[in-house]
Formats: C-alpha cells, structure tokens, sequence
C-alpha cells in the first residue's frame, strides 16, 4: 500500500480513530493519528490538471467527513477548499475506508509538511513565553515605571523554527499589538481598572483584549454634514415649478366638454340669483313644450280664458334638445341581449344514478343502502326498520375515493320519476329476479337492451339459490355470507371499481 496522507487517513480508519480539524493561529490542521497537516499543505493524490498538481490535505479530509452529507458543497466553500470532482470522490473514500486503490486514483510523491504532536505543542508553547517576554519588557504602569522584566531562554524547536525565526515571529507579533492598539485608542473597555490591582496574569490578558466595534464606536465620528441641507436647497431650486410643466393638447371631441363643466363650476360658485335665470338649463322646459319667452302682458281677461280652450302651443324645434341615436345592434348582440331576456338554462347535473329494487323481500333496499355503498358492510332491512321509522324516497350517498376525495351518488327506487335526462346518468341496476321490475322502464323495459347500457347486479346470500332469469341476464351476482361479516366490504369494494370502470369507458362525463 503506498505512504502518504491518504495511507495516513487509511489507517486512521483502521484503529478505530478519525481524523480532527484543529485551529492554532488563526490556520487550521487536520490531525492524523499523531501528526499535524495544515490545511494548504499538498497531498499525495493528484488532480485531473494537465500540470499534476496535488490536492490539499484539507481538499481532502473535508470531503471525506462530509461525503455522506449534502452539505459538503456548502462546508467545502466555508472553508475555502477546493471541491473533489465527482470522478474522484468514491475512489478516495473506498481507499481511505478498505485500503483498496482505484485505477483513476494516481498517488505520487508531494511535498507534504507534517508536524509531529511533540513539534507542534512545544512551538505553540515556545511562541507564548516570547509572547509574554516581549510583553513584559514592553509593559508600563501607569506611574510610567518600568515593569519587572524576565528572560526567557530560546533554544532551536526544529530545522524550521530555529531560535532566529520564533524572534521573528515575535517581533511581528508584538508589530501587530502596537499597530491594534493605536487604531483602538480611545475606545475604552467596559470595565476599565487601574493596572496597580492587577498582577502578571490579568495584565497579559488585558494586554491582549481587543474591544469590538459597537453603536457607539461607529457614531462617534468627527464627519460634519452640514454641507447636505446647502446642497438639497441648491438641487430644490433647480428643479422647474409645477405650473411651468406644460399639459398635453386635449382632442378636439373632448375641449367642449372642459369648457361645459368649467361653465358650471362658475355658476355654481356664483350661486343662486332669481334674476339670472337664463344661465341655467332649459332641458326640462323643453322637456314640457314649455315657451318660457311666452307673456300675458297687455293681454285681457277674455283672452286668457279663450287661451285655455286653445290648442297648446309648441314650442320652437330649434330648441328642442337633440337626442344622441344608439348605435345600431348586430345580430349577435341582439341574440345575446335575447338569451340575456330568456331564464337561465338549468345546470345539468353529473351525479351518477343507482336504482335499487323497491320490493320489500330484496337484501338491499332504501332502509340498509346507506350502510351497503357508503359503510362498504351489510345490515339486513329488517333490523334497520326497527332503528328508522322513516322511509326515504330516494338517498345521496358519497362515495370515498382512496385520495380521499368523496363522489356523490344518488339512489332511487322508482325509476319511474326520472326523465330521459336523468336516464343518461344511470350507470348501475340491482335486479331482484321476476322480468316485473323493468315494467315502464327506459328503452322498451326489455331487460337485455337495459343490461347494454348499465351495470347489473344481483344481491343474494351465498347458501340461496341463483333465480333462472338472473343466469340468463348480464349482471352480476353478488354473493354475501350469512354470517361472516367481515367478508363484506371486499365484496363491496369490487362493486364499487366496476362501477367506476363501467364510468370511465362508457359515461366520462359524470363523476367517478
């Protein structure tokens, strides 16, 4: 089996163990039994590139502990990882679970940085007593004194962190605390105490506190936006007055109407003077025949009299008010306006009908045919007299669909009240036996033409004898037992799906 990282992982599985993303400085590494990875550092499994790159340990590692998730796309892009293509995701699992290589799969030699657990605690270790060092011989009270200072031997932790580099690395850590404190200053901690009642500890500590950015922080600024009411004045007056927009022209058809209504806005804002009269509308004066020019001024008593025997007077057609004609109707408007005159056509119903023997010797009757079509169980016609007193002449059961959706059904026992419309809708007929029953019924009441159209059913007990005209018959013969009740509602439910087959092929239009 070839080394690497992805053995590594391999044998991780293998002890029981699974590999953990660890966080130290602010970079993450996945340790693999006893080493540390970071993230960035190479694999040894190659990618599909022309130039055989590597992919990351933290490439990898993330897609293995998220390869039975759906949210690996959404880690892998949290953790700024690179995605494994679908092409390689079962052979890197299948090799990191069962040690088994996949042909696609091409493992090589990279550059690996690994760290042992030793290595990696004693450089965290090494890296905080500088920490602290520098702190220390860098730290003033606040009588200016300078602190106790203590020195801490550094000594090589690796070929990589020599004595030089973790001088470095703290030089530049101490450069980043000078440069956060100076952009801090003056945003004071919430608690805030003097550096006399705190010993060596709490001081690191408070040394390393950073306060956040709050309300207070962001308002307090020394920006003046004075400039703004200048500016929106200036933009005010630039803007054009209302009245200087000009309206659009109004249609030659519509200017005469804007004149009228300004007209009478005028005079009803002058009001009412019993000297102004002509302003008004004459249109019921017209309306009348009434000459209001008309006068009995010098005109004697007799005169009057013998006007009021005399024709009455017309008054001038000039005045008469003109009526607008309406336009002419077409012929299909006429028609609609003629149906709209006519009552309303009656809805046709959809509802499926049943017709039921109405003879009293029958297993199925108005009494128990709720309980049979409906409840999907028999009850004999003689213990559901003693429960209802009442006969109903004819019953709207539902039928339950298996979606739970319920079709209505109506139950007669006279067919003799249905109309040829009604007829169209009878989809089911329980024959009791004697040719009788179909006397007066629909299509010459021959019972092999009514068994063309319909459904024919036949209810008796299983133990009773089949009737000579029922075998000659197309209907079929339901056979319930006389005590087994339990067997009733699979007998009922094929009932139901030949009467909804018997729909469906033959009358689509009604519901089923």
């Amino acid at each position: 089996m070839d080394g690497g990282v992805l053995a590594a992982m391999h044998q991780c599985i293998v002890q029981g163990d699974t590999f953990k993303k660890v966080e130290k400085d602010g970079k993450l590494y996945y340790k693999i039994l006893d080493t540390y990875y970071p993230f960035d550092t190479p694999s040894n499994v190659k990618t599909f590139d022309s130039e055989g790159g590597f992919y990351s340990v933290g490439t990898v590692g993330t897609f293995y502990l998220n390869h039975e998730n759906q949210a690996y796309t959404r880690n892998a892009l949290e953790l700024n990882v690179e995605l494994v293509p679908r092409p390689h995701r079962k052979a890197i699992s299948v090799y990191i679970q069962k040690g088994i290589r996949n042909p696609d799969l091409v493992l090589a030699d990279a550059p690996t940085i690994a760290i042992t657990s030793a290595e990696f605690e004693e450089s965290e270790t090494a890296i905080e007593e500088i920490d602290k060092s520098s702190l220390n011989q860098s730290s003033i009270d606040d009588t200016g004194r300078q602190m106790d200072t203590t020195t801490t031997s550094v000594r090589d932790l690796s070929n990589d962190l020599t004595a030089e580099r973790i001088a470095q690395l703290a030089s530049k850590a101490k450069q980043v605390r000078t440069q956060k404190s100076k952009t801090d200053r003056g945003f004071l901690l919430d608690a805030e105490i003097s550096d006399k009642s705190l010993d060596s500890i709490d001081k690191y500590f408070k040394h390393k506190t950073r306060v956040h950015k709050n309300s207070t922080n962001c308002m307090d600024t020394a920006a003046t936006f004075t400039s703004i009411l200048s500016l929106m004045s200036s933009m005010k007056s630039r803007e054009p007055p209302a009245n200087a927009i000009p309206k659009p022209p109004l249609a030659p058809n519509l200017q005469s109407n804007v004149q009228a209504k300004t007209n009478a806005s005028a005079q009803n804002n002058r009001g009412y003077s019993r000297y102004d009269q002509e302003v008004f509308h004459n249109d019921e004066a017209d309306e009348f025949q009434i000459q209001t020019g008309m006068s009995f001024h010098g005109t004697s008593l007799k005169k009057i009299n013998n006007l009021k025997t005399a024709a009455k007077p017309i008054a001038d057609p000039s005045r008469q008010a003109l009526k607008r004609p309406y336009p002419s109707m077409s012929a299909s408007s006429a028609s609609n306006n003629a149906a709209a005159n006519n009552k309303p056509q009656k809805r046709i119903s959809k509802t499926p009908i049943i017709i039921i023997p109405a003879s009293g010797t029958a297993l199925i009757s108005m009494y128990n045919a709720m309980d049979i079509f409906q409840d999907l169980k028999f009850v004999s016609t003689e213990e559901k007299k003693r429960i209802i007193q009442r006969r109903e002449n004819e019953l709207l059961i539902h039928r339950r669909k298996e979606n739970g959706h319920t079709v209505p059904y109506r139950i007669v026992d006279n067919p003799s009240r249905l109309n040829d419309e009604e007829w169209d809708r009878v989809v089911a007929v329980f024959v009791q036996g004697p040719a009788w029953q179909f006397k007066g019924w629909h299509w010459g009441g021959n019972p092999t033409t009514i068994f063309s159209h319909v459904c024919g059913f036949h209810l008796k007990f299983e133990d009773a004898k089949t009737d000579a005209n029922v075998a000659k018959w197309a209907v079929d013969v339901l056979s319930l037992s006389k005590q087994k009740r339990h067997l009733d509602k699979a007998i009922f439910i094929r009932l139901w799906q030949k009467i909804e087959q018997f729909i469906i092929r033959n009358k689509p239009a009604l519901r089923s």
